[in-house]
């Protein structure tokens, strides 16, 4: 079994793209509510630094998708700036044909598929750090941080866990969310605060109906 093999551990990556990104611009929404973004931090990550990396993540693996070069996005409006790089890269994974295409990577030549699920194993995580900064919890299918857990599991038996990426493995709440579980195994410091738990009036019916409204249904549309 290749590496792709061992990699790509959901069965759909452009469906397990979708979840991500939908959650993402849903977060968007909700961070947009907010009067000062500046007080959100976490594990020295600030709320718009973490904006920018998963900017320039989306971004990045765009350009692989499109065959084009890198050039880091200059902006001012971090929240906009993440919406146009969450479109970009949609746009450019949803190229017919681009999932079993075998083009050049920073890890050498793989099928799209790769790319597509490192974005989503990349977005899956940042999705809990965005959330948890406002004590919020993600609505992923248990699935997905499963499955992402795994291909990051994959990754590391490859290449190595690079400590200049992530911290050790943390201990996680036995009761945790399985996003909460992947945080933890890529080395985030569980809060003592439960912020696996909802929000008062934040229920999964109102976070589908939040879906509704940013254009989930149909899938066409963009939640940004």
């Amino acid at each position: 079994m290749d590496f792709a093999d061992r990699f790509v551990t959901v069965a759909d990556p452009l469906a397990a793209f979708e979840q991500t990104y939908f959650e993402l611009g849903a977060l968007a929404v909700l961070a947009a509510s907010y009067p000062d973004l500046t007080a959100f931090s976490l594990a020295g990550w600030r709320f718009q630094d973490l904006q920018r990396h998963v900017t320039e993540l989306l971004h990045e693996y765009a350009a692989v998708a499109e065959g084009v070069e890198y050039s880091p996005p200059i902006h001012v409006e971090w929240g906009l700036a993440m919406a146009t790089a969450a479109n970009r890269a949609r746009t450019a994974f949803r190229r017919r044909g681009y999932v079993a295409e075998r083009a050049p990577t920073p890890i050498g030549i793989q099928p799209g598929s790769v790319v597509v699920q490192h974005v989503v194993n990349e977005l899956t995580v940042h999705c809990w750090d965005l959330a948890t900064m406002m004590n919020r919890r993600n609505f992923f299918p248990d699935w997905l941080p499963e499955r992402c857990q795994l291909s990051w599991q994959a990754f590391f038996d490859t290449y190595g866990r690079p400590a200049h990426n992530f911290d050790p493995e943390q201990p996680a709440p036995p009761d945790a969310t399985p996003t909460t579980r992947l945080a933890a195994y890529l080395g985030r410091k569980i809060p003592d605060l439960p912020v696996v738990l909802i929000r008062p009036g934040e229920t999964p019916e109102v976070r589908n109906l939040l879906y509704q409204k940013l254009g989930r249904v149909p899938r066409s549309r963009s939640p940004f």
